[in-house]
């Protein structure tokens, strides 16, 4: 069976800004067959999650190192959930979810190989227990890339050099990740200072997130000097989502042997290489003996050792709601630029989801 109407994202150009609609991405009918190759699915999709390091995919192959740059005039993948429609693996049946890594598509067609595929040591995509009937948007949010992330990061990069009294500052504070950081970290004991961009994010930090502290760093006349107000004697840990003026503050603020995690450095992806930020404060780095330390979910040294509690754990406190998290949604392929733009412009609150399908 063709199908004539598979509406998909596709990548047509890298951008130089923020992309443009129909110039370096567009939304297609695309034909597909509805025919699993040996060993493999065809899937519905049910919801994709947008993130801001696709505008780091988006400068093409062979320009980005730790994920695949997309392919010019092919679909844009990231991760999403979505049920399974015929199968050729004793692997998934009929009507199973599945999440990970897919087309922004209405149907897609997965092979073997990307069945058995990996990021460093994560699967490339695995069959979604919902054990707690949540919400689809949840498993590619707080149980997908983002939650991941956080629980990862923070279990792996944080949590093993915590001592009582610390502080940490969270950047990009009511974002997917961000969220997330802000919870465990003070179910952690750990005291949480939390910047964001806006007013309704910084009541929602305070409010119902739990952090100890907050700032507006767009009210702000410098970073810095927000972070020296709210933590005279300095920064244990920051988990670093911005990038930018954010890091340099970071580095002007860690105490002796802080530890500083970057999760990623949104505010420059959208810049050129000469156009990015320089921090000009790096020889703090050895004065005040800072550990920076990079990573993605799925790095050896954080995956193994942490995604089984995340399992046992995570979706069981996101239905008793012990976990919150946000959510700003669209609906319909037909709207992934306009999602894509509002995670870059302020829109997006939490994280962004596009809903394509039910289950």
């Amino acid at each position: 069976m063709v199908l004539g109407t598979n509406k998909t994202w596709i990548f047509k150009k890298p951008p130089s800004g923020l992309p443009i609609e129909g110039v370096n991405t567009a939304v297609e009918d695309r034909p597909l067959q509805l025919v699993p190759p040996p060993g493999g699915l065809v899937v519905k999709l049910l919801a994709a999650g947008l993130d801001p390091h696709q505008r780091d995919r988006m400068r093409g192959v062979g320009h980005v190192s730790y994920v695949p740059g997309y392919e010019v005039d092919q679909p844009i993948t990231n991760f999403a959930i979505g049920k399974v429609l015929r199968s050729d693996t004793e692997s998934f049946e009929h009507g199973d979810l599945i999440a990970g890594m897919l087309p922004i598509a209405q149907y897609s067609v997965i092979t073997k190989s990307a069945l058995e595929a990996k990021m460093g040591a994560a699967p490339l995509l695995w069959k979604v227990k919902d054990e707690y009937m949540l919400p689809m948007k949840h498993f590619v949010g707080a149980l997908g890339l983002a939650g991941q992330t956080a629980w990862n990061g923070f279990y792996g990069l944080v949590k093993p050099y915590v001592k009582k009294g610390q502080t940490i500052w969270v950047n990009g504070a009511s974002g997917s990740v961000g969220e997330i950081v802000i919870q465990l970290a003070k179910m952690e004991g750990l005291e949480v200072i939390a910047s964001v961009s806006s007013e309704d994010k910084l009541n929602y930090v305070m409010n119902q997130l739990g952090a100890d502290a907050a700032f507006n760093y767009r009210k702000e006349s410098s970073i810095s000097d927000a972070l020296r107000r709210i933590a005279p004697d300095g920064l244990d840990f920051v988990f670093e989502n911005v990038g930018g003026a954010h890091f340099q503050a970071a580095v002007e603020n860690m105490k002796c042997f802080g530890r500083i995690i970057v999760c990623g450095m949104a505010s420059q992806y959208n810049k050129a290489i000469d156009e990015q930020y320089g921090v000009k404060n790096l020889p703090e780095i050895f004065r005040r003996r800072i550990t920076i330390q990079g990573f993605i979910f799925s790095d050896e040294n954080v995956y193994p050792d942490n995604i089984g509690r995340f399992w046992e754990k995570m979706p069981r406190w996101i239905s008793e709601g012990k976990i919150m998290a946000r959510y700003t949604e669209f609906d319909g392929i037909e709207q992934a630029d306009q999602a894509f733009q509002s995670m870059f412009c302020g829109g997006s609150f939490g994280k962004t989801v596009i809903n394509v399908s039910v289950p």
